[in-house]
């Protein structure tokens, strides 16, 4: 069963709420070690360690939802915001991705989007009631994200550091602002 919508238009979310009450911790986990086989795959030139654990993780996740084609669709639209937003990062030559060919991004950036999108049915979806706040965690929480992906040798910022986290962050403050949008949609198309 879903969760209803509140007063601020909160789309209700699509995944199950009971009797999963374990799901959020579990989720959590499978988001890290999505993002972790992903970063170090990608860091090595390698995209099937973070496709075979976003396909686990969101497999387990349209499995729990009580709306998969809803779900389905979101996730759909979270990847295309994501591989727009990161192919617009590669364009601007701000961000370079490690293993990417041109201006699309790698496989193993591209299912981080929906992997990370997934979290606004549990673990932040109070991110979805407030768009100013998802616009001001997204200004921060991508350049952390992309800061830490640096780290492992994933993300190059060829024009330097603070350039390349700056348009990070701008660019995340759009993409969040939109995934939060996106889980606030209640139609799913034909």
């Amino acid at each position: 069963m879903g969760t209803s919508s509140d007063s601020t238009g909160t789309a209700e979310m699509t995944l199950q709420r009971a009797p999963n009450a374990w799901y959020p911790g579990v989720h959590l986990v499978t988001y890290q070690v999505t993002w972790f086989a992903a970063i170090m795959g990608g860091a090595a030139g390698l995209s099937w360690p973070g496709l075979l654990a976003a396909g686990l993780g969101l497999a387990l996740h349209l499995a729990l939802a009580a709306e998969r084609g809803r779900l389905l669709a979101r996730l759909l639209a979270a990847t295309v915001i994501g591989v727009s937003v990161d192919g617009t990062l590669a364009a601007s030559g701000l961000v370079r991705f490690t293993g990417a060919s041109g201006l699309i991004p790698p496989w193993w950036m591209v299912v981080l989007w929906p992997s990370f999108a997934a979290l606004f049915d549990d673990l932040c979806r109070w991110v979805v009631r407030d768009l100013r706040l998802a616009l001001v965690l997204g200004a921060l929480g991508g350049p952390v994200a992309y800061g830490a992906g640096a780290s492992f040798g994933a993300v190059h910022f060829p024009a330097g550091d603070v350039a390349g986290l700056a348009a990070v962050g701008a660019a995340w403050a759009i993409a969040t602002g939109l995934l939060v949008l996106v889980w606030r949609w209640r139609r799913v198309a034909p």
